[in-house]
C-alpha cells in the first residue's frame, strides 16, 4: 500500500511541476483536434512511445499499434478510447484497451489513463508528450 502511495504522490508532483513551468511560460489553451503529439506511456507493464494523432472528425490513433479510437475535446481537456487486437505491451500479447483522458497546453500534453489486457486486466497509465510539428 505505501508504494502506490509513493507513485500517486510522484505523479501528482511531476504533474504540478509541469504545469508550474507550463504556467511561467506564455502559453495557450489549444485544442487537440488535428494535431500530432510524440507522446510517452508510462506503464508497470513498459515505456511505450508513441505518435498519437487527433483527428479532425474524431477518430484517435496510436502509430505504434494498429486499431482504431475516438476522443471527445471540450476547451484543452479531451477523453478517448483506443483498441486494439493482438497486441504486445511489454512481455503481454493480447486485446488491448486505451481509456485516457489529459489536457494540453500548446504544445504539451499530459493526461492519465487506463490500459485493459485482455479485458480483464487494467494496468494505470500515465503519458506526457508535445506536438509535432509539421
Amino acid at each position: 500500500m505505501r508504494s502506490a502511495k509513493k507513485i500517486v504522490f510522484c505523479c501528482m508532483f511531476l504533474f504540478m511541476v509541469l504545469i508550474g513551468n507550463a504556467g511561467a511560460q506564455d502559453l495557450e489553451y489549444s485544442v487537440v483536434t488535428g494535431n500530432t503529439y510524440s507522446c510517452y506511456f508510462l506503464t508497470p507493464l513498459d515505456i511505450v512511445s508513441t505518435s498519437v494523432t487527433f483527428g479532425e472528425k474524431g477518430g484517435l490513433t496510436f502509430s505504434s499499434f494498429d486499431g482504431n479510437g475516438f476522443y471527445i475535446n471540450l476547451t484543452n481537456f479531451f477523453i478517448g478510447a483506443y483498441w486494439t487486437l493482438n497486441a504486445k505491451v511489454g512481455n503481454i500479447s493480447g486485446d488491448v484497451v486505451f481509456l485516457i483522458t489529459g489536457m494540453t497546453f500548446d504544445p504539451f500534453i499530459v493526461g492519465t489513463g487506463v490500459a485493459i489486457i485482455e479485458y480483464s486486466e487494467p494496468y494505470i497509465l500515465v503519458f506526457f508528450g508535445f506536438r509535432v510539428t509539421e
